[in-house]
């Protein structure tokens, strides 16, 4: 049994149409589903054991779908998840190329070229950068930032700077933000 946890009529309707056609059943009562579709837009990820399927219109939430996806994704994907086959992450198309992130006595380096950063940018990318491949809390970025730099949604504010200075400039996602979470530094392996 599937739970769809969306505030987004929509798309909360749309789903359980494919659904239904597919033959899935559906449920409301989160204690009775094996599987849970999210809207990461709308709903943060439910803390569970059971399987989660994450959908996000964000291309820099990490996700299993990005929106718009095709229904042929979705319903593969619900499949697959459904008889507990891996299934590996669909995040938002950036083009790729071979480009890499560096530190080196205390710079920054992007495919050799140095980064220029703010203090309190540096300070971030340093503690994303330390924590590569693992969620970095808010409340941790914040106190990269210090006590002025991390009010409120200052923290987002650097990430969207870094976001251009490295991931824009790699073109190639680095930074990602696991919604209600925190953010990840991307390891390049």
């Amino acid at each position: 049994m599937i739970c769809l946890l969306s505030e987004n009529r929509a798309l909360k309707s749309y789903l359980e149409s494919l659904l239904e056609e597919m033959g899935v059943s559906l449920c409301q009562n989160k204690a009775d589903a094996d599987l849970f579709v999210v809207d990461l837009d709308t709903v943060k990820r439910p803390e569970t054991d059971k399987r989660v399927l994450t959908i996000s219109s964000d291309p820099f939430v990490l996700c299993d779908l990005f929106r718009p996806f095709s229904q042929e994704r979705f319903l593969s994907l619900v499949k697959e998840n459904g008889e507990g086959e891996v299934f590996v992450a669909e995040i938002a198309p950036i083009p790729q190329k071979p480009a890499s992130l560096s530190y080196e006595e205390g710079v920054f380096y992007l495919d050799g070229e140095r980064v220029t950063l703010t203090p309190a940018e540096h300070h971030l990318l340093c503690l994303l950068y330390q924590n590569r491949g693992t969620t970095v809390p808010l409340s941790a970025c914040a106190d990269a930032l210090g006590s002025e730099a991390g009010k409120g949604n200052m923290p987002s504010v650097y990430i969207n700077h870094l976001r251009r200075k490295i991931d824009y400039r790699l073109q190639k996602r680095m930074i990602v933000t696991l919604r209600g979470e925190g953010y990840m530094l991307l390891s390049e392996a």
